[in-house]
């Protein structure tokens, strides 16, 4: 695909949708981490919180663990053909097994320590407020913010630390399964375009992708039978329409990974 091109994606179900939410906000950390301002350190501080946040549902540590170990099944699969990059298919089952040792061995939810911290349960209390939380809400924070730059990202750091662990294994799962995806050209005729779903494949991630000049974005819709896609033009003022030309686009339909991955897929997949 052409590094120019730019890629939406839809997950369909919730796993993947909490695993694209927390990469985005991982994503948003390592930006900030970066910086040295108090206004960086305001907004990591806020991001940190959202990942607690996303982590709080009571079944995220078992969907995790269903996740790991219905790849680690699929892949000891692969263990007994020669042709697979045996390197690297080791690799990752070995990550997927200490990642699942880790949340075995958790009590709880998950980043229940950081979220029995006193300071990061009033910012998570008081950000709930309309408009967030502020000084004059929270002095502990704003004695915080007035920490020199490098005792801030000591605390920074070490509560990042904590969640270190879902970070890879968001990292992972996702690498998973975008790397087993099905890619193929399309053309949606008066800017819509639909298919019938092969129900035979379990499907976890849409991803289209578009020239990074495109001035249509795509939105998706995905049942039990079928996928319809309608390119919408971007209009910042007025209310948006489906575009009437045909888009060409790229669709990739990224399922499980599938027991007979050839080699030379699976030897890319780290």
């Amino acid at each position: 695909m052409n590094s120019n091109w730019l890629l939406y994606e839809h997950p369909l179900n919730e796993l993947m949708r909490v695993c694209l939410r927390l990469e985005y906000l991982f994503t948003k950390t390592q930006h900030y981490l970066s910086a040295t301002s108090e206004w960086d350190h305001l907004c990591l501080l806020d991001t940190l919180v959202k990942i607690i946040e996303v982590l709080d549902r009571p079944d995220c540590k078992s969907k995790f663990v269903q996740e790991i170990q219905r790849h680690q099944a699929k892949l000891e699969q692969l263990e007994r053909l020669q042709q697979v990059d045996q390197n690297k298919l080791s690799s990752v089952l070995s990550q997927l097994d200490n990642i699942n040792v880790y949340l075995q061995a958790q009590v709880g939810k998950l980043a229940d320590n950081l979220r029995r911290n006193e300071f990061l349960y009033m910012v998570t209390q008081q950000n709930k407020n309309p408009g967030g939380i502020c000084n004059g809400d929270a002095p502990a924070y704003q004695f915080w913010l007035n920490q020199p730059a490098a005792l801030r990202m000591k605390d920074m750091l070490q509560w990042l630390e904590e969640l270190s662990i879902i970070r890879q294994l968001v990292v992972l799962l996702l690498q998973l399964t975008r790397d087993n995806g099905s890619s193929r050209r399309e053309t949606a005729e008066a800017g819509f375009y639909h298919e019938a779903i092969d129900r035979r494949q379990s499907f976890q991630l849409i991803r289209i992708a578009l020239p990074g000049n495109s001035l249509v974005y795509p939105e998706l819709s995905v049942g039990p039978h079928r996928l319809a896609l309608r390119f919408i033009k971007h209009d910042a003022y007025n209310h948006a329409v489906q575009t009437q030309e045909n888009i060409a686009f790229e669709l990739i339909c990224c399922a499980n990974l599938p027991i007979n991955i050839p080699a030379r897929h699976f030897s890319e997949l780290v």
